[in-house]
């Protein structure tokens, strides 16, 4: 079977993202389990099932940062609503979000659907890291933004780059008095990330000279760390939109050369596997899953025979 070609419909729906670009150098066999397994009618339907429901999985890596996000994005709709924005309703109901995933962690966390028991430390800790970065986004951050023009916030949107359609997800649009366009992307992560951020920034850019039909330089980039509520603003110039769009064609074309299941290799690890929403459905994911358990077994033996 794995040598059959796959129904080349999925290729009708793929659009290029960061993320779906960082997954497909990361597993190429989890990219076709995101991206391409849903859409080929030789899935079972059971299989089928299951992959949707894996792909609504959040590894740990990830939990804080979605929940942080959520709860801005919730603080701005109410502003946009006419309501106060204060921190401390936006933490408790973060709280409520953490609360949520510690009590269904084997249906929602990817590492505890794969066998991982997760400690109470690491809610406790992203319980009070998060509730931080909502006050911070409250006392510093909102403060620079909330007297520039409001455009869009968390919406997805997409442009097309010489026929390869580019999916975004901006975190906020504003515009200056000046009459330049301001993306703003809130980080939940470390500060020392910042030049990982370039290509995606770089990319918003690019959307936003298209969606705005205006010139580069009428678009300013600035990350925003919740962390600290540290801004910095981001160099966009022809050489980093020449440097995002050679990497939007050239992963699109690796990704669309794809015809077999061999074209998506699996890349197993036992970190990565474990953090996999789609482990349990990957031959070599299994394996490692059961090796990984079968030397956290022999330890603990080894370590009580002692």
């Amino acid at each position: 079977m794995d040598m059959e070609n796959l129904d080349p419909a999925w290729k009708g729906r793929y659009g290029w993202s960061v993320s779906s670009d960082k997954l497909w150098q990361t597993c190429r066999r989890a990219f076709h389990y995101r991206y391409v397994a849903l859409w080929q009618s030789s899935t079972e339907p059971s299989v089928r099932n299951r992959l949707y429901q894996m792909k609504g999985l959040t590894p740990l890596a990830a939990l804080e940062g979605r929940l942080v996000h959520d709860s801005v994005e919730n603080l701005i709709q109410q502003h946009r609503l006419g309501r106060p924005l204060k921190a401390a309703p936006a933490q408790e109901q973060y709280a409520e979000l953490v609360d949520r995933y510690k009590a269904t962690a084997r249906e929602t966390i990817a590492e505890a659907y794969n066998g991982l028991a997760i400690k109470e430390k690491y809610f406790d800790l992203i319980l009070e890291d998060g509730r931080k970065q909502i006050a911070n986004f409250v006392k510093i951050v909102w403060p620079n933004l909330a007297d520039l023009e409001y455009l869009m916030h968390e919406e997805f949107e997409n442009f097309v780059v010489e026929g390869i359609k580019v999916n975004v997800k901006v975190d906020y649009v504003t515009k200056s008095p000046d009459g330049k366009f301001v993306v703003t992307d809130w980080k939940t992560g470390e500060e020392r990330q910042r030049d990982e951020n370039e290509l995606q920034l770089a990319v918003y850019g690019m959307w936003a000279s298209s969606k705005y039909d205006v010139p580069l330089d009428r678009v300013m980039l600035e990350l925003a760390y919740l962390k600290t509520g540290d801004s910095y603003p981001v160099k966009l110039d022809e050489e980093a939109k020449t440097f995002a769009k050679e990497a939007i064609l050239a992963g699109a074309a690796e990704v669309l050369a794809a015809d077999r299941i061999d074209d998506f290799p699996t890349s197993p690890g036992p970190n990565r596997c474990i953090a996999c929403p789609f482990a349990r459905v990957c031959p070599d994911g299994v394996q490692v899953l059961e090796d990984y358990f079968a030397t956290s077994v022999r330890n603990t033996v080894a370590k009580l025979s002692k």
